[in-house]
């Protein structure tokens, strides 16, 4: 089973980072999945998992210079929109 302990349930939004209940400093980058750049901005996509709960995330992060940076963490089996297109999280991305 992958999820093995609750999650860590700290205030959501460790670290400016929407939905995260994980301490920030406690992920581990585990593989990068997209990782677009353009003049003025780029666009993340990265799955992490907990050191201390054992838990995978997966963050995006936007960043554009008249916007800023707008990051989002989802868990498994669920959905975020970002960059304009709807993000889901699937077991099937931790085993390729």
């Amino acid at each position: 089973m992958i999820t093995k302990n609750p999650y860590c349930n700290f205030e959501p939004d460790q670290a400016n980072i929407k939905q995260l209940s994980c301490e920030a400093w406690r992920l581990t980058e585990i593989k990068a999945l997209k990782n677009e750049k353009w003049i003025g901005g780029h666009f993340k996509l990265t799955i992490f998992k907990c050191s201390k709960c054992e838990n995978y995330w997966k963050i995006g992060e936007e960043f554009d210079s008249h916007h800023g940076y707008y990051k989002e963490a989802i868990k498994l089996n669920e959905f975020m929109q970002l960059n304009g297109e709807e993000i889901s999280f699937s077991i099937g991305e931790l085993q390729k």
